[in-house]
Formats: structure tokens, sequence, C-alpha cells
């Protein structure tokens, strides 16, 4: 099963999903700067005298992948006061279960909840 992510405003961007746009409102509560999708990189091969330089120094053995292009990546945010570049991922596909009486709404209705949050939680039984 596919969910589609639903695109949503805030603050003037237009984020391509919910998940994404809940992150910039997080940050906005926490008074962490951010940008959304500043710049994007073309991830090429690595050249051939930093592979051998990684080699000599036992950073790591060489690859089959290290001679191919990979493609581009951009970035969910970048977060200036820390230098530091955010990937927002939901959770995996079947990682998430319908757990009854949990949502806090009167109803007691049904609302997805992660497993790891009621399996791995120190309150449960």
């Amino acid at each position: 099963m596919s969910i589609k992510p639903i695109e949503t405003r805030y603050k003037a961007h237009r984020f391509r999903s919910r998940l994404e746009a809940r992150w910039a409102v997080f940050f906005d509560a926490l008074g962490v700067q951010w940008e959304y999708e500043p710049q994007g990189f073309e991830l090429t091969p690595l050249p051939a005298e930093r592979l051998k330089k990684m080699q000599e120094e036992w950073l790591r053995e060489p690859q089959p992948e290290d001679g191919k292009h990979l493609g581009v990546y951009l970035p969910d945010f970048w977060l200036p006061d820390q230098a530091t570049w955010f990937e927002v991922k939901g959770a995996p596909p079947g990682r998430w279960r319908s757990v009854q009486g949990l949502s806090g709404h009167p109803s007691g209705s049904p609302r997805p909840v992660p497993e790891w949050s009621v399996r791995d939680s120190p309150r449960s039984p």
C-alpha cells in the first residue's frame, strides 16, 4: 500500500508533505531557525584520488557504486544555527497499526500508532 503525501502550506512555504510542515512548526516552537529545501546536491562519483586516500587511511574499502553517478539529493531543511541538514522521513510501511482507545478522543476511535510507541514504551504492561 502506498500513502500519498498531502502538500501543505505554512509560512509562505509549500511543503511536499504534512510531516515536513509539522517539523517546520516544531522548529518554530523551539525557536530553531530553518530553511526549507534551500539547495540540492548532485551526487557525483568520488574522484580516484579521494578513493585512494580513503583506502590508505582505512576509512573504508572501495565500493562498486563509487564510480557511478548517484543522482541528485534535495535535503528537506537547513538548520543554519546548527550548521546541519535535516531530512524528514515517515515510518516505514508496516510499522503502523491501529490501537483501540489510545486516541484521546471520547469515542475511543482507533488511530494509527507507531509500534514502538506501544511496545517499547516504559509504561506499557
